[in-house]
């Protein structure tokens, strides 16, 4: 049996320009101006996000602690992460480009395919209750299409 999946893509308005924008997109730095932020630093050689950092985080209402592998580092213009827990998989995908006057302008996907037997069953209930929940800063500054 193939698992469930389900791919989303959001655009952002943010101010600032992507070399401004694209350090905040670290898991050190998003305690900085994300007021519900928290995770566990597991490895990073500079202390920030940077090839293969890996941190966890734990939100309760968004299922089982996760663990986080920066899969793609290319600054300042793209930035992945692979987020894994028993129940599912997730790749985010971060694009920053500028708009003709020159502002940052983000597209982010996100592929969700759910893991195992579990992860098939609760698909549906997790993806409508906790969806994004780990970014609160996504949801307040983008639209989903």
């Amino acid at each position: 049996m193939t698992g469930y999946r389900k791919k989303r893509s959001f655009k952002m308005t943010l101010s600032g320009s992507p070399e401004q924008v694209f350090p905040l997109l670290c898991p050190t730095r998003e305690y900085d101006w994300i007021e519900t932020w928290q995770c566990e630093l597991i490895y990073s050689d500079s202390g920030f996000a940077e090839p293969d950092c890996i941190f966890t985080t734990s939100y309760p209402a968004d299922g089982p602690e996760d663990t986080w592998v920066v899969s793609r580092y290319e600054k300042p213009v793209l930035i992945e992460f692979v987020r894994v827990n028993p129940l599912r998989v997730i790749r985010y995908t971060i694009t920053l480009s500028r708009t003709e006057n020159g502002q940052p302008k983000p597209i982010g996907r996100r592929l969700s395919p759910a893991s195992g037997k579990r992860g098939n069953s609760s698909f549906g209930t997790w993806m409508m209750k906790a969806s994004l929940s780990a970014w609160p800063w996504w949801r307040k500054c983008s639209t989903t299409t």
